[in-house]
């Protein structure tokens, strides 16, 4: 044996650990731009040339990369007027079904020559028919169907709480207590159809416990690439009826508070 000093070189973080980002999930598109630009968007359309997605990409002169996540374009998401569900799955859009897709490119409003095809693939490791896949596909679509409803809907109820709140404190320094007396139990009607909306919401968009986060995924929550189970679609059923009902008390108690402001 040899006794010798081990020299650890610490400065030269020879023992370091090196790492970079994962590549964007979906497909990476590359283009290049002679110029620079402020006003770069890729148009994703598919086999009927409907538009599916419009991302806006970098313009810096030179080469650009952006990345396509397979998906539609996300929901509408105002933060300012919609109160968010807790572990709330997003404003994300449904994936898109496998196959054959386009992709423009348009530089200040003029598209940058013919469109390029893009081919998204199911993962070979994971085998599920064409029908399963079409029933997923077709199962999503109403979910987020449901979900710009709950979310448009639910603005409004918000809103409208909101409206009647402010009456209710308006009329507090008022000596005229019938009007006082109307305004809060129409405040607290209301309070309770605003509520179902959150409860709706949250129904569908709680990435843990929410259908769309069970179905189609969350932070924490894998989803499934196959069809819908029968739970599932009962599930979805039951929140489709309770948000009609929903909508039903939200326009007769939008038609009250119009009402009740004309008077």
């Amino acid at each position: 044996a040899t006794l010798f000093l081990y020299r650890n070189d610490v400065p030269s973080m020879g023992q370091g650990v090196y790492r970079a980002k994962n590549p964007a999930y979906g497909a990476r598109l590359d283009y290049q731009l002679p110029t620079a630009s402020s006003d770069v968007t890729l148009i994703v359309r598919n086999e009927a040339g409907q538009a599916v997605r419009s991302l806006a990409g970098p313009g810096a002169a030179g080469l650009n990369r952006t990345a396509w996540d397979l998906r539609h374009d996300p929901l509408p998401h105002d933060t300012s007027r919609y109160e968010v569900p807790n572990l709330d799955s997003g404003s994300r859009g449904p994936l898109v079904l496998p196959g054959a897709y386009t992709v423009e490119l348009r530089v200040d409003g003029a598209s940058d020559g013919p469109s390029r095809p893009l081919i998204a693939r199911p993962d070979d490791r994971f085998p599920v028919s064409a029908d399963e896949r079409l029933a997923r596909y077709e199962f999503t679509l109403e979910l987020y169907a449901l979900q710009r409803l709950a979310y448009e809907r639910g603005v409004a109820a918000y809103d409208l709480e909101r409206a009647t709140d402010a009456a209710v404190d308006s009329l507090q320094a008022l000596v005229d207590e019938e009007a006082l007396e109307r305004a809060e139990a129409l405040a607290k009607e209301v309070e309770e159809m605003a509520d179902d909306w959150r409860e709706i919401n949250g129904d569908l968009r709680n990435w843990w416990t929410g259908l769309i986060g069970k179905f189609d995924g969350g932070p924490s929550t894998l989803g499934s690439l196959a069809g819908p189970s029968d739970d599932q679609r009962r599930r979805l059923a039951r929140v489709q009826e309770k948000a009609q009902a929903a909508g039903d008390e939200l326009d007769r108690l939008t038609a009250e508070v119009e009402s009740a402001q004309r008077a």
